[in-house]
């Protein structure tokens, strides 16, 4: 199994002034190519109108020209303007096939839109490798919950990497993650000394989004697969994906679900790997009203930091 991770940070992006991979993301020519999966889809004075949805991974998708995204095989823009009819998490995904079978990458990404106003969002991505050779490819937008929402503005572009950001990227590391080190010899000076310094370990804060479940089984069986050895050997901090948030931890209120966390929280100690959480509290379990914590949401709060 392959895994991408970006480096964003690393990089200065120029965005590309050449055409999006994606046709019609302004609807100024109706909905074709756009189609609708378990929703229905109207284009309304220039905007994709998403309504009668079926499931959270219901909305609209376009099909890609994979042959075009092999030939990029490297990072995309992306860009899009949502406007939901509620408060809701926009998913926007690729989607893709190979020898018959359908396969589910992570997310492109996942943004909190508020209800009633448009918001804009832009994501830098890495094309996974899993995806180059694909028979077709699509780009899905979902949400959640079921919701509907008007979506504008969608563009795919490639990104153009500054061909001197590597360079750039080594006189940051020289000026933040470099310290002059002074050794002093005891005794007698000896000539033609040679010392060898190996580091083993440092103080940068170096991290990733992980899979809970695959450092779980790795504790679990005693041994680190391929995913596990990259994680222990390029990061020293991690965050789980989503299975600490208080929605998987707890879904019934007071039956708790940590078997998987544990062997992960286990596993990360073994490899002196610092473990940073998640938020508490969403925009959502916060009183329209008022703008105020409800006092069985605190209550629930308190109960769930003393466990």
């Amino acid at each position: 199994m392959l895994y991408s991770i970006v480096f964003v940070f690393l990089l200065r992006v120029v965005n590309s002034l050449g055409e999006s991979l994606l046709q019609n993301g302004d609807f100024s020519a109706g909905i074709a190519p756009w189609k609708c999966n378990n929703c229905d889809g109207e284009v309304i004075n220039g905007e994709l109108s998403i309504t009668k949805r079926k499931a959270d991974w219901s909305g609209p998708y376009q099909i890609l020209d994979a042959r075009q995204i092999d030939q990029l095989g490297g990072f995309l823009n992306l860009n899009i303007s949502v406007n939901p009819s509620q408060d809701i998490t926009v998913s926007v995904s690729l989607i893709y096939t190979k020898g018959g079978e359908t396969f589910y990458p992570p997310d492109m990404f996942r943004v909190i839109a508020q209800g009633g106003e448009w918001s804009k969002h832009t994501e830098h991505y890495s094309i996974p490798e899993t995806v180059l050779g694909a028979d077709t490819i699509k780009l899905a937008v979902s949400a959640d919950p079921v919701a509907d929402f008007l979506i504008d503005n969608v563009f795919l572009e490639e990104q153009v990497i500054d061909s001197n950001w590597k360079k750039e990227a080594n006189a940051r590391i020289d000026t933040l993650r470099k310290r002059n080190v002074k050794v002093t010899i005891a005794g007698d000076p000896i000539e033609d000394l040679l010392m060898e310094v190996r580091q083993l370990t440092h103080l940068f804060p170096f991290g990733t989004a992980v899979v809970v479940d695959e450092l779980s089984s790795c504790q679990e069986h005693s041994e680190d697969s391929a995913y596990c050895k990259f994680t222990a050997e390029n990061f020293n901090w991690v965050v789980a994906n989503y299975k600490f948030k208080w929605r998987y931890m707890e879904k019934n209120q007071g039956v708790w679900l940590t078997e998987s966390q544990d062997k992960m929280m286990d596993w990360t100690a073994r490899n002196n790997i610092s473990v940073r959480g998640h938020c508490l509290l969403w925009a959502k379990v916060i009183t329209e009203k008022n703008n105020n914590i409800s006092n069985q949401v605190l209550l629930l709060l308190v109960i769930h930091c003393n466990t």
